[in-house]
């Protein structure tokens, strides 16, 4: 066991030094992370995206206002894990330019914002208060309702979707003037 701890740490630290200058938050108890007491992931600064990461934002910034996708709609989009599109938005440098406020889980629930996971972390109430901003609804879960996911994927869906987005917007500001 000491031996192989020693080599993991060995390789651990041999890819720190070759990582061109990756800055890991600490997540322990006193550091400076603004989300104690929730779980929370290791944010990496980085001077310039990767081509990965790049990738991931150029399909993000496809989501109109008013729509969500999910992280495995963006994964499929590029052949990628859902996992690694969801590091990729956690070290998003460019928002609100890549809105990663409009990626959810498959289940429609929000779960991570700004480092922090877990439904009840609190920078969700501001990615919930953003996405309401923005005229994205929920139910009364807290999901975000299916006619506010946009299928990466699927054109005549979401020409569809954002008729019927526009219609009700028209019809609620309607009922405010009555």
């Amino acid at each position: 066991n000491r031996v192989l701890r020693s080599r993991i740490e060995t390789v651990l630290s041999a890819k720190k030094m070759s990582s061109g200058g990756v800055k890991r938050v600490s997540n322990k108890p006193g550091s400076t992370n603004k989300s104690k007491g929730y779980r929370t992931s290791k944010k990496r600064e980085r001077s310039e995206p990767t081509v990965f990461q790049k990738r991931v934002y150029d399909a993000t910034k496809q989501i109109p206002s008013g729509y969500v996708s999910t992280y495995g709609d963006i994964a499929r989009l590029l052949g990628t894990s859902s996992r690694a599109v969801g590091n990729a938005l956690r070290n998003n440098p460019y928002a609100p330019v890549v809105p990663c406020h409009r990626v959810v889980a498959s289940t429609r629930a929000l779960y991570g914002f700004d480092g922090q996971c877990g439904v009840n972390a609190p920078n969700l109430k501001k990615k919930r208060s953003l996405l309401e901003e923005e005229g994205v609804s929920f139910d009364d879960k807290s999901l975000v309702l299916e006619r506010c996911v946009w299928d990466t994927q699927s054109y005549e869906r979401n020409v569809k979707l954002d008729e019927e987005h526009s219609k009700s917007k028209m019809n609620a500001k309607k009922r405010g003037k009555s």
